[in-house]
């Protein structure tokens, strides 16, 4: 485990004689493994797990299986093993319950006579007071703090429970969606709280997270950055988890520039912070700034930040937990770029896997999960396999989350699926239903937003399909100048108008110009810019082009 996690062995130096290492083995202490792996960090390839993941239980744990009296080891593997779930599961861990009383004992065993004359003196009297006196001022802070966090806590569950109850109880044909009730809850946050900036500043967070959950940044943003102003001058893990959120909801609203300032400044607070739960907190932000580098097309440190995310998660989260399957269908979507569909069917197939052997295939991260998962599918070419997975998670996002931003990202996957097996006016009854939602105010998008871009250029696609050239023109020109102006040539959406412009030109009988739009998508494919060309894109080629 001591090499596992630090890359050498505890005892072995360079230069070691046989002698030198039975003499070191029977005599002194092993060296903490975070202490060996903070010294190979300097080095290439450096150590198997940073020595900030290290640090506190497992340095406990591994030092404690290799004591020297065996009545102070683990008592079989199994308990080892059940120290291991209990960091994994953030539990305290036995190895850390008599760490002190351990450490003085052996103090006292190397140098007994002096600990004869001082332990009563210095210890008892000095440090004991000391310490009794400053652990009770702390015990005393730590009342206040958390009588005060329970009271902004009971302040804004009373606040939510107030507006649920009214929204609910408000006339209406439809029952309320979750989507109305935020609403009314942003709205009235001034008045609500006025006078009371913790309590607000709480309201604000959640509500954010709330609109985070149903992939609606757009909404999100602006109270986030609200929530940041309010707190600037207060550095600390509150800003910084407040700048992780909104870096996410910055990504995917495409203020990359904005969203990476963010994120930066996330992630070094979080990699200072002494607080274990910064290293949950770190993997989020890293995979935050894994999609940043992303968009900014630094693949290679993209795909190697996953990597190297999926084994940390695997180690601090466990291999079954519902982040490290998050991570590894963030890697399994880039890795279609990247090495193919075999690797990105491997790594979705596990992250989807974890999700059935759990159970939480219907939580917000089991929804996400299939979305990513359906991509692969569709991508590897079994787009029937993506459907089903799709038909399941609008199924239940519709039921337990009402109409959302993610709702319309999982109907435009359906509908990609389905034009894939040519089921065309199943797609168009799908198109319908988003833009019965949007229509119904359910979902507020950007006229710019991914999701109504591409569910546009979908119905381009279907009808000009159907042969309804009149349809199709319509709606792909609804699309084309949003697409022109908030993307760069080459990029997924940008090939995707290219490509359905073809089949619009060639549903209305101009055969030349739609193997013209289509021969200029098939160089910048050659070129190796835009990346591989979707499954999908091989018929339209065949249909237009007569090959």
């Amino acid at each position: 485990l001591f090499e596992l996690l630090a890359g050498v062995s505890p005892w072995t130096t360079r230069h070691s004689t046989m002698p030198a290492l039975v003499r070191r083995i029977l005599a002194g202490d092993p060296p903490a493994p975070s202490r060996i792996a903070a010294q190979q960090e300097s080095s290439s390839p450096g150590p198997p797990v940073p020595a900030k993941a290290i640090r506190g239980d497992l340095d406990a744990i591994v030092l404690k299986a290799l004591r020297r009296e065996p009545e102070r080891r683990y008592d079989s593997v199994a308990a080892l093993a059940d120290d291991l779930r209990r960091h994994r599961d953030h539990q305290g861990v036995l190895a850390r319950s008599g760490e002190t009383g351990y450490l003085l004992r052996r103090f006292l065993r190397r140098h007994w006579v002096v600990s004869a004359f001082s332990f009563a003196l210095v210890l008892s009297i000095a440090i004991g007071l000391l310490a009794a006196l400053r652990y009770a001022r702390e015990a005393d802070q730590a009342r206040i703090r958390a009588e005060q966090e329970n009271d902004r806590i009971v302040a804004v569950l009373s606040y939510l429970q107030h507006m649920f109850r009214d929204v609910s109880s408000a006339p209406s044909d439809q029952p309320a969606s979750m989507r109305q009730v935020l609403e009314r809850s942003a709205s009235e946050l001034a008045t609500s709280f006025e006078g009371k900036p913790e309590e607000k500043a709480a309201a604000l967070s959640v509500i954010a997270d709330f609109y985070i959950e149903i992939g609606d940044h757009d909404a999100a943003a602006p109270l986030l950055e609200a929530l940041l102003a309010s707190i600037r001058d207060q550095p600390g893990e509150r800003r910084a988890r407040t700048q992780l959120e909104l870096a996410t909801c910055q990504l995917y609203t495409r203020r990359l520039d904005e969203g990476q300032q963010n994120i930066e400044a996330a992630v070094a607070w979080f990699a200072d912070s002494p607080d274990p739960q910064a290293e949950v907190d770190l993997l989020r932000a890293y995979d935050i700034q894994a999609k940043l580098l992303w968009e900014r097309n630094e693949r290679e440190r993209s795909i190697d930040t996953w990597r190297r995310m999926v084994s940390l998660s695997r180690l601090v989260n466990g291999p079954d937990h519902y982040r490290t399957a998050g991570y590894l269908n963030s890697l399994a979507v880039r890795l279609l770029d990247t090495d193919g569909p075999q690797a990105a069917l491997e790594a979705g197939g596990e992250a989807w896997s974890i999700m059935e052997r759990t159970q939480q295939q219907n939580t917000v991260m089991g929804l996400s999960v299939a979305n990513g998962y359906s991509i692969v599918l569709r991508e590897a070419g079994k787009p029937a396999q993506a459907e089903a997975v799709l038909h399941q998670a609008i199924a239940t996002m519709r039921t337990l989350y009402g109409p959302s931003a993610r709702l319309v990202a999982l109907y435009f996957n359906l509908v990609v699926a389905q034009l894939m097996q040519d089921k065309t006016r199943e797609a168009l009854a799908a198109i319908d239903e988003v833009e019965g939602l949007l229509a119904q105010g359910g979902v507020t998008l950007k006229p710019d937003s991914e999701g109504l871009l591409r569910m546009s250029l979908s119905r381009a696609r279907a009808e000009s399909r159907l042969g309804n050239a009149g349809e199709a023109r319509r709606a792909f020109d609804r699309a084309q100048p949003l697409v022109a102006q908030s993307y760069k040539p080459d990029s997924p959406m940008w090939m995707m108008a290219s490509t359905v412009e073809a089949e619009v030109l060639f549903a209305e009988k101009r055969s030349v110009e739609a193997r013209q739009a289509l021969q200029r998508v098939l160089d910048a494919y050659a070129s190796g810019k835009a990346g591989q060309a979707p499954p999908d894109f091989e018929p339209v080629r065949k249909r237009i082009m007569g090959q």
